[in-house]
């Protein structure tokens, strides 16, 4: 699978957050993403969404680690690292889905 390229569109993510993210962050969020275990299926479709939707992957996590941040204390910590790795993760989830349900599920309809 394309873990760099998905570690990639997360730096590039969080170089718009304020602050700087620990280095941590990238190696907790490559663990998460190996732990994923994504079948072959999933991981055409995440090579898709790298190729043709980083914009709104980033734009969508961007937009959901901004309401996070509405209530989280100023700077990095160990939760606002682990909240950006769930975030970013959820929205590669969502697009997933997205994916799925339009492009391959609509084939068999």
């Amino acid at each position: 699978m394309c873990a760099s390229n998905l570690t990639v569109i997360f730096k590039s993510c969080l170089t718009e957050v304020e602050g700087e993210a620990p280095d941590s962050v990238f190696s907790d969020f490559e663990t998460a993403i190996r732990n994923k275990k994504y079948d072959v299926q999933d991981t055409t479709i995440i090579e898709a969404v790298v190729k043709e939707e980083a914009d709104s992957l980033k734009q969508s996590f961007l937009e959901s680690f901004a309401d996070y941040e509405k209530s989280a204390p100023a700077g990095w910590n160990a939760e606002k690292s682990a909240k950006s790795v769930e975030i970013f993760c959820g929205c590669l989830e969502i697009l997933i889905n997205y994916y799925y349900n339009n492009t391959i599920a609509g084939q068999f309809s």
